[in-house]
């Protein structure tokens, strides 16, 4: 099989035997096409953690949505949930960190989402909600397993929310993520999970804000972990750790950021990357 790869190895070989943190984006790294983890990748993800190396899941995901892949690979750390809006232990799913976005912004993309008839998912602690249930809320629960609320949001008292997801075509969200910053200005972080996903969040959140968190909870510096991404959502966290790595199915705004680029989902390019450069990581980094 041929493989994409684009490794800036100078680059690189400054980092070897100080990784002691890797972090995974989930949906298009650590999945495939048919969302699922391949034997390959999940021997490559327990050989780091058997050799002391934390591994820790950053996506957009709720902590229920991701607790079941969480398991599977057997990580060792903190998750980090909502693109950084919340980061959580593990084991149990109790808070280390929470920002919410304020109930006025929320109701505002609510008022939008109804005027363009756009299916909106609101996320409050480990529940999300919407108004009808349609073929955009089913979809999305059938890809995580997760089942929504149906309810009035004019029946919230507190619409103060971890995220709003919107899930239409692309066009209609980029007109809506328009509108929504010109209402509510940099008090909104939005992103596009996926060219059909837009997040909403508070300003303050982010993947890379997330992993900080993690990384000062275990007592190590973003220079000593290496993360993994393909989203737009993941591009400050390629940025902002000691080694960024792209997938190869990242637009090319993602790996310009990551800064190395290892091949796609579907060619289990996690797994190559840290069979190929399993020097980088250091061996029994918590003792």
């Amino acid at each position: 099989m041929n493989y994409s790869m684009n490794i800036d190895m100078e680059r690189l070989s400054r980092h070897r035997g100080r990784i002691r943190l890797a972090a995974f984006d989930v949906d298009g790294t650590l999945l495939n096409s048919s969302r699922k983890i391949t034997p390959r990748t999940l021997e490559a993800i327990r050989g780091l953690r058997d050799s002391g190396i934390y591994t820790v899941l950053v996506t957009g995901r709720s902590y229920l949505g991701v607790k079941p892949l969480y398991d599977q690979i057997e990580a060792l750390g903190p998750i980090v949930c909502f693109n950084g809006a919340r980061v959580v232990s593990g084991h149990d799913g109790s808070d280390i960190s929470s920002i919410v976005m304020d109930g006025k912004i929320t109701r505002r993309a609510i008022e939008l989402c109804r005027e363009r008839d756009i299916h909106i998912q609101v996320f409050q602690g480990d529940e999300f909600y919407y108004e009808a249930v349609r073929e955009e809320g089913l979809d999305y629960e059938m890809h995580t397993n997760l089942q929504g609320i149906t309810a009035s949001f004019d029946q919230f008292s507190d619409l103060s929310a971890l995220k709003a997801l919107c899930i239409a075509e692309h066009e209609k969200l980029e007109e809506l993520a328009v509108q929504m910053r010109s209402s509510c200005g940099d008090s909104l972080y939005q992103v596009f999970s996926f060219p059909h996903y837009l997040e909403m969040m508070d300003a303050r959140v982010s993947k890379s804000r997330g992993l900080s968190i993690v990384c000062s909870t275990l007592g190590i510096t973003m220079d000593e972990a290496a993360a993994f991404g393909d989203g737009e959502n993941d591009i400050d966290m390629l940025a902002s750790a000691g080694v960024g790595v792209a997938m190869e199915n990242a637009p090319e705004s993602v790996k310009e950021a990551a800064g190395h680029v290892t091949c796609s989902n579907d060619q289990e390019g996690l797994a190559v990357f840290i069979e190929q450069h399993h020097w980088l990581f250091m061996q029994d980094s918590k003792n």
